[in-house]
């Protein structure tokens, strides 16, 4: 499985992409979500960090504190 992830900063709540970190993990296919999280909230230097999740059709948005948005793709 390729998981694809990109976190921004954001402006007034919208996405700004004065900055972003993007990237590509590749997981075995029986990967847990929980697992995808803390792989890519570690390829992201969040490890730690809270963040609020919420799913989206393909994937999640990852919230950490602060100004910033993420998202996670799964690509099976």
């Amino acid at each position: 499985m390729t998981v694809k992830y990109e976190l921004t900063d954001t402006w007034a709540g919208t996405p700004n992409y004065g900055w972003v970190k993007r990237g590509t993990l590749t997981l075995p296919d029986d990967t847990t979500p929980y697992k995808i999280m803390r792989e890519v909230k570690k390829a992201l230097d969040l490890t730690g960090e809270p963040c609020r999740v919420e799913r989206l059709w393909n994937g999640w948005v990852l919230k950490p504190r602060g100004m910033v948005i993420g998202w996670i793709t799964r690509e099976d």
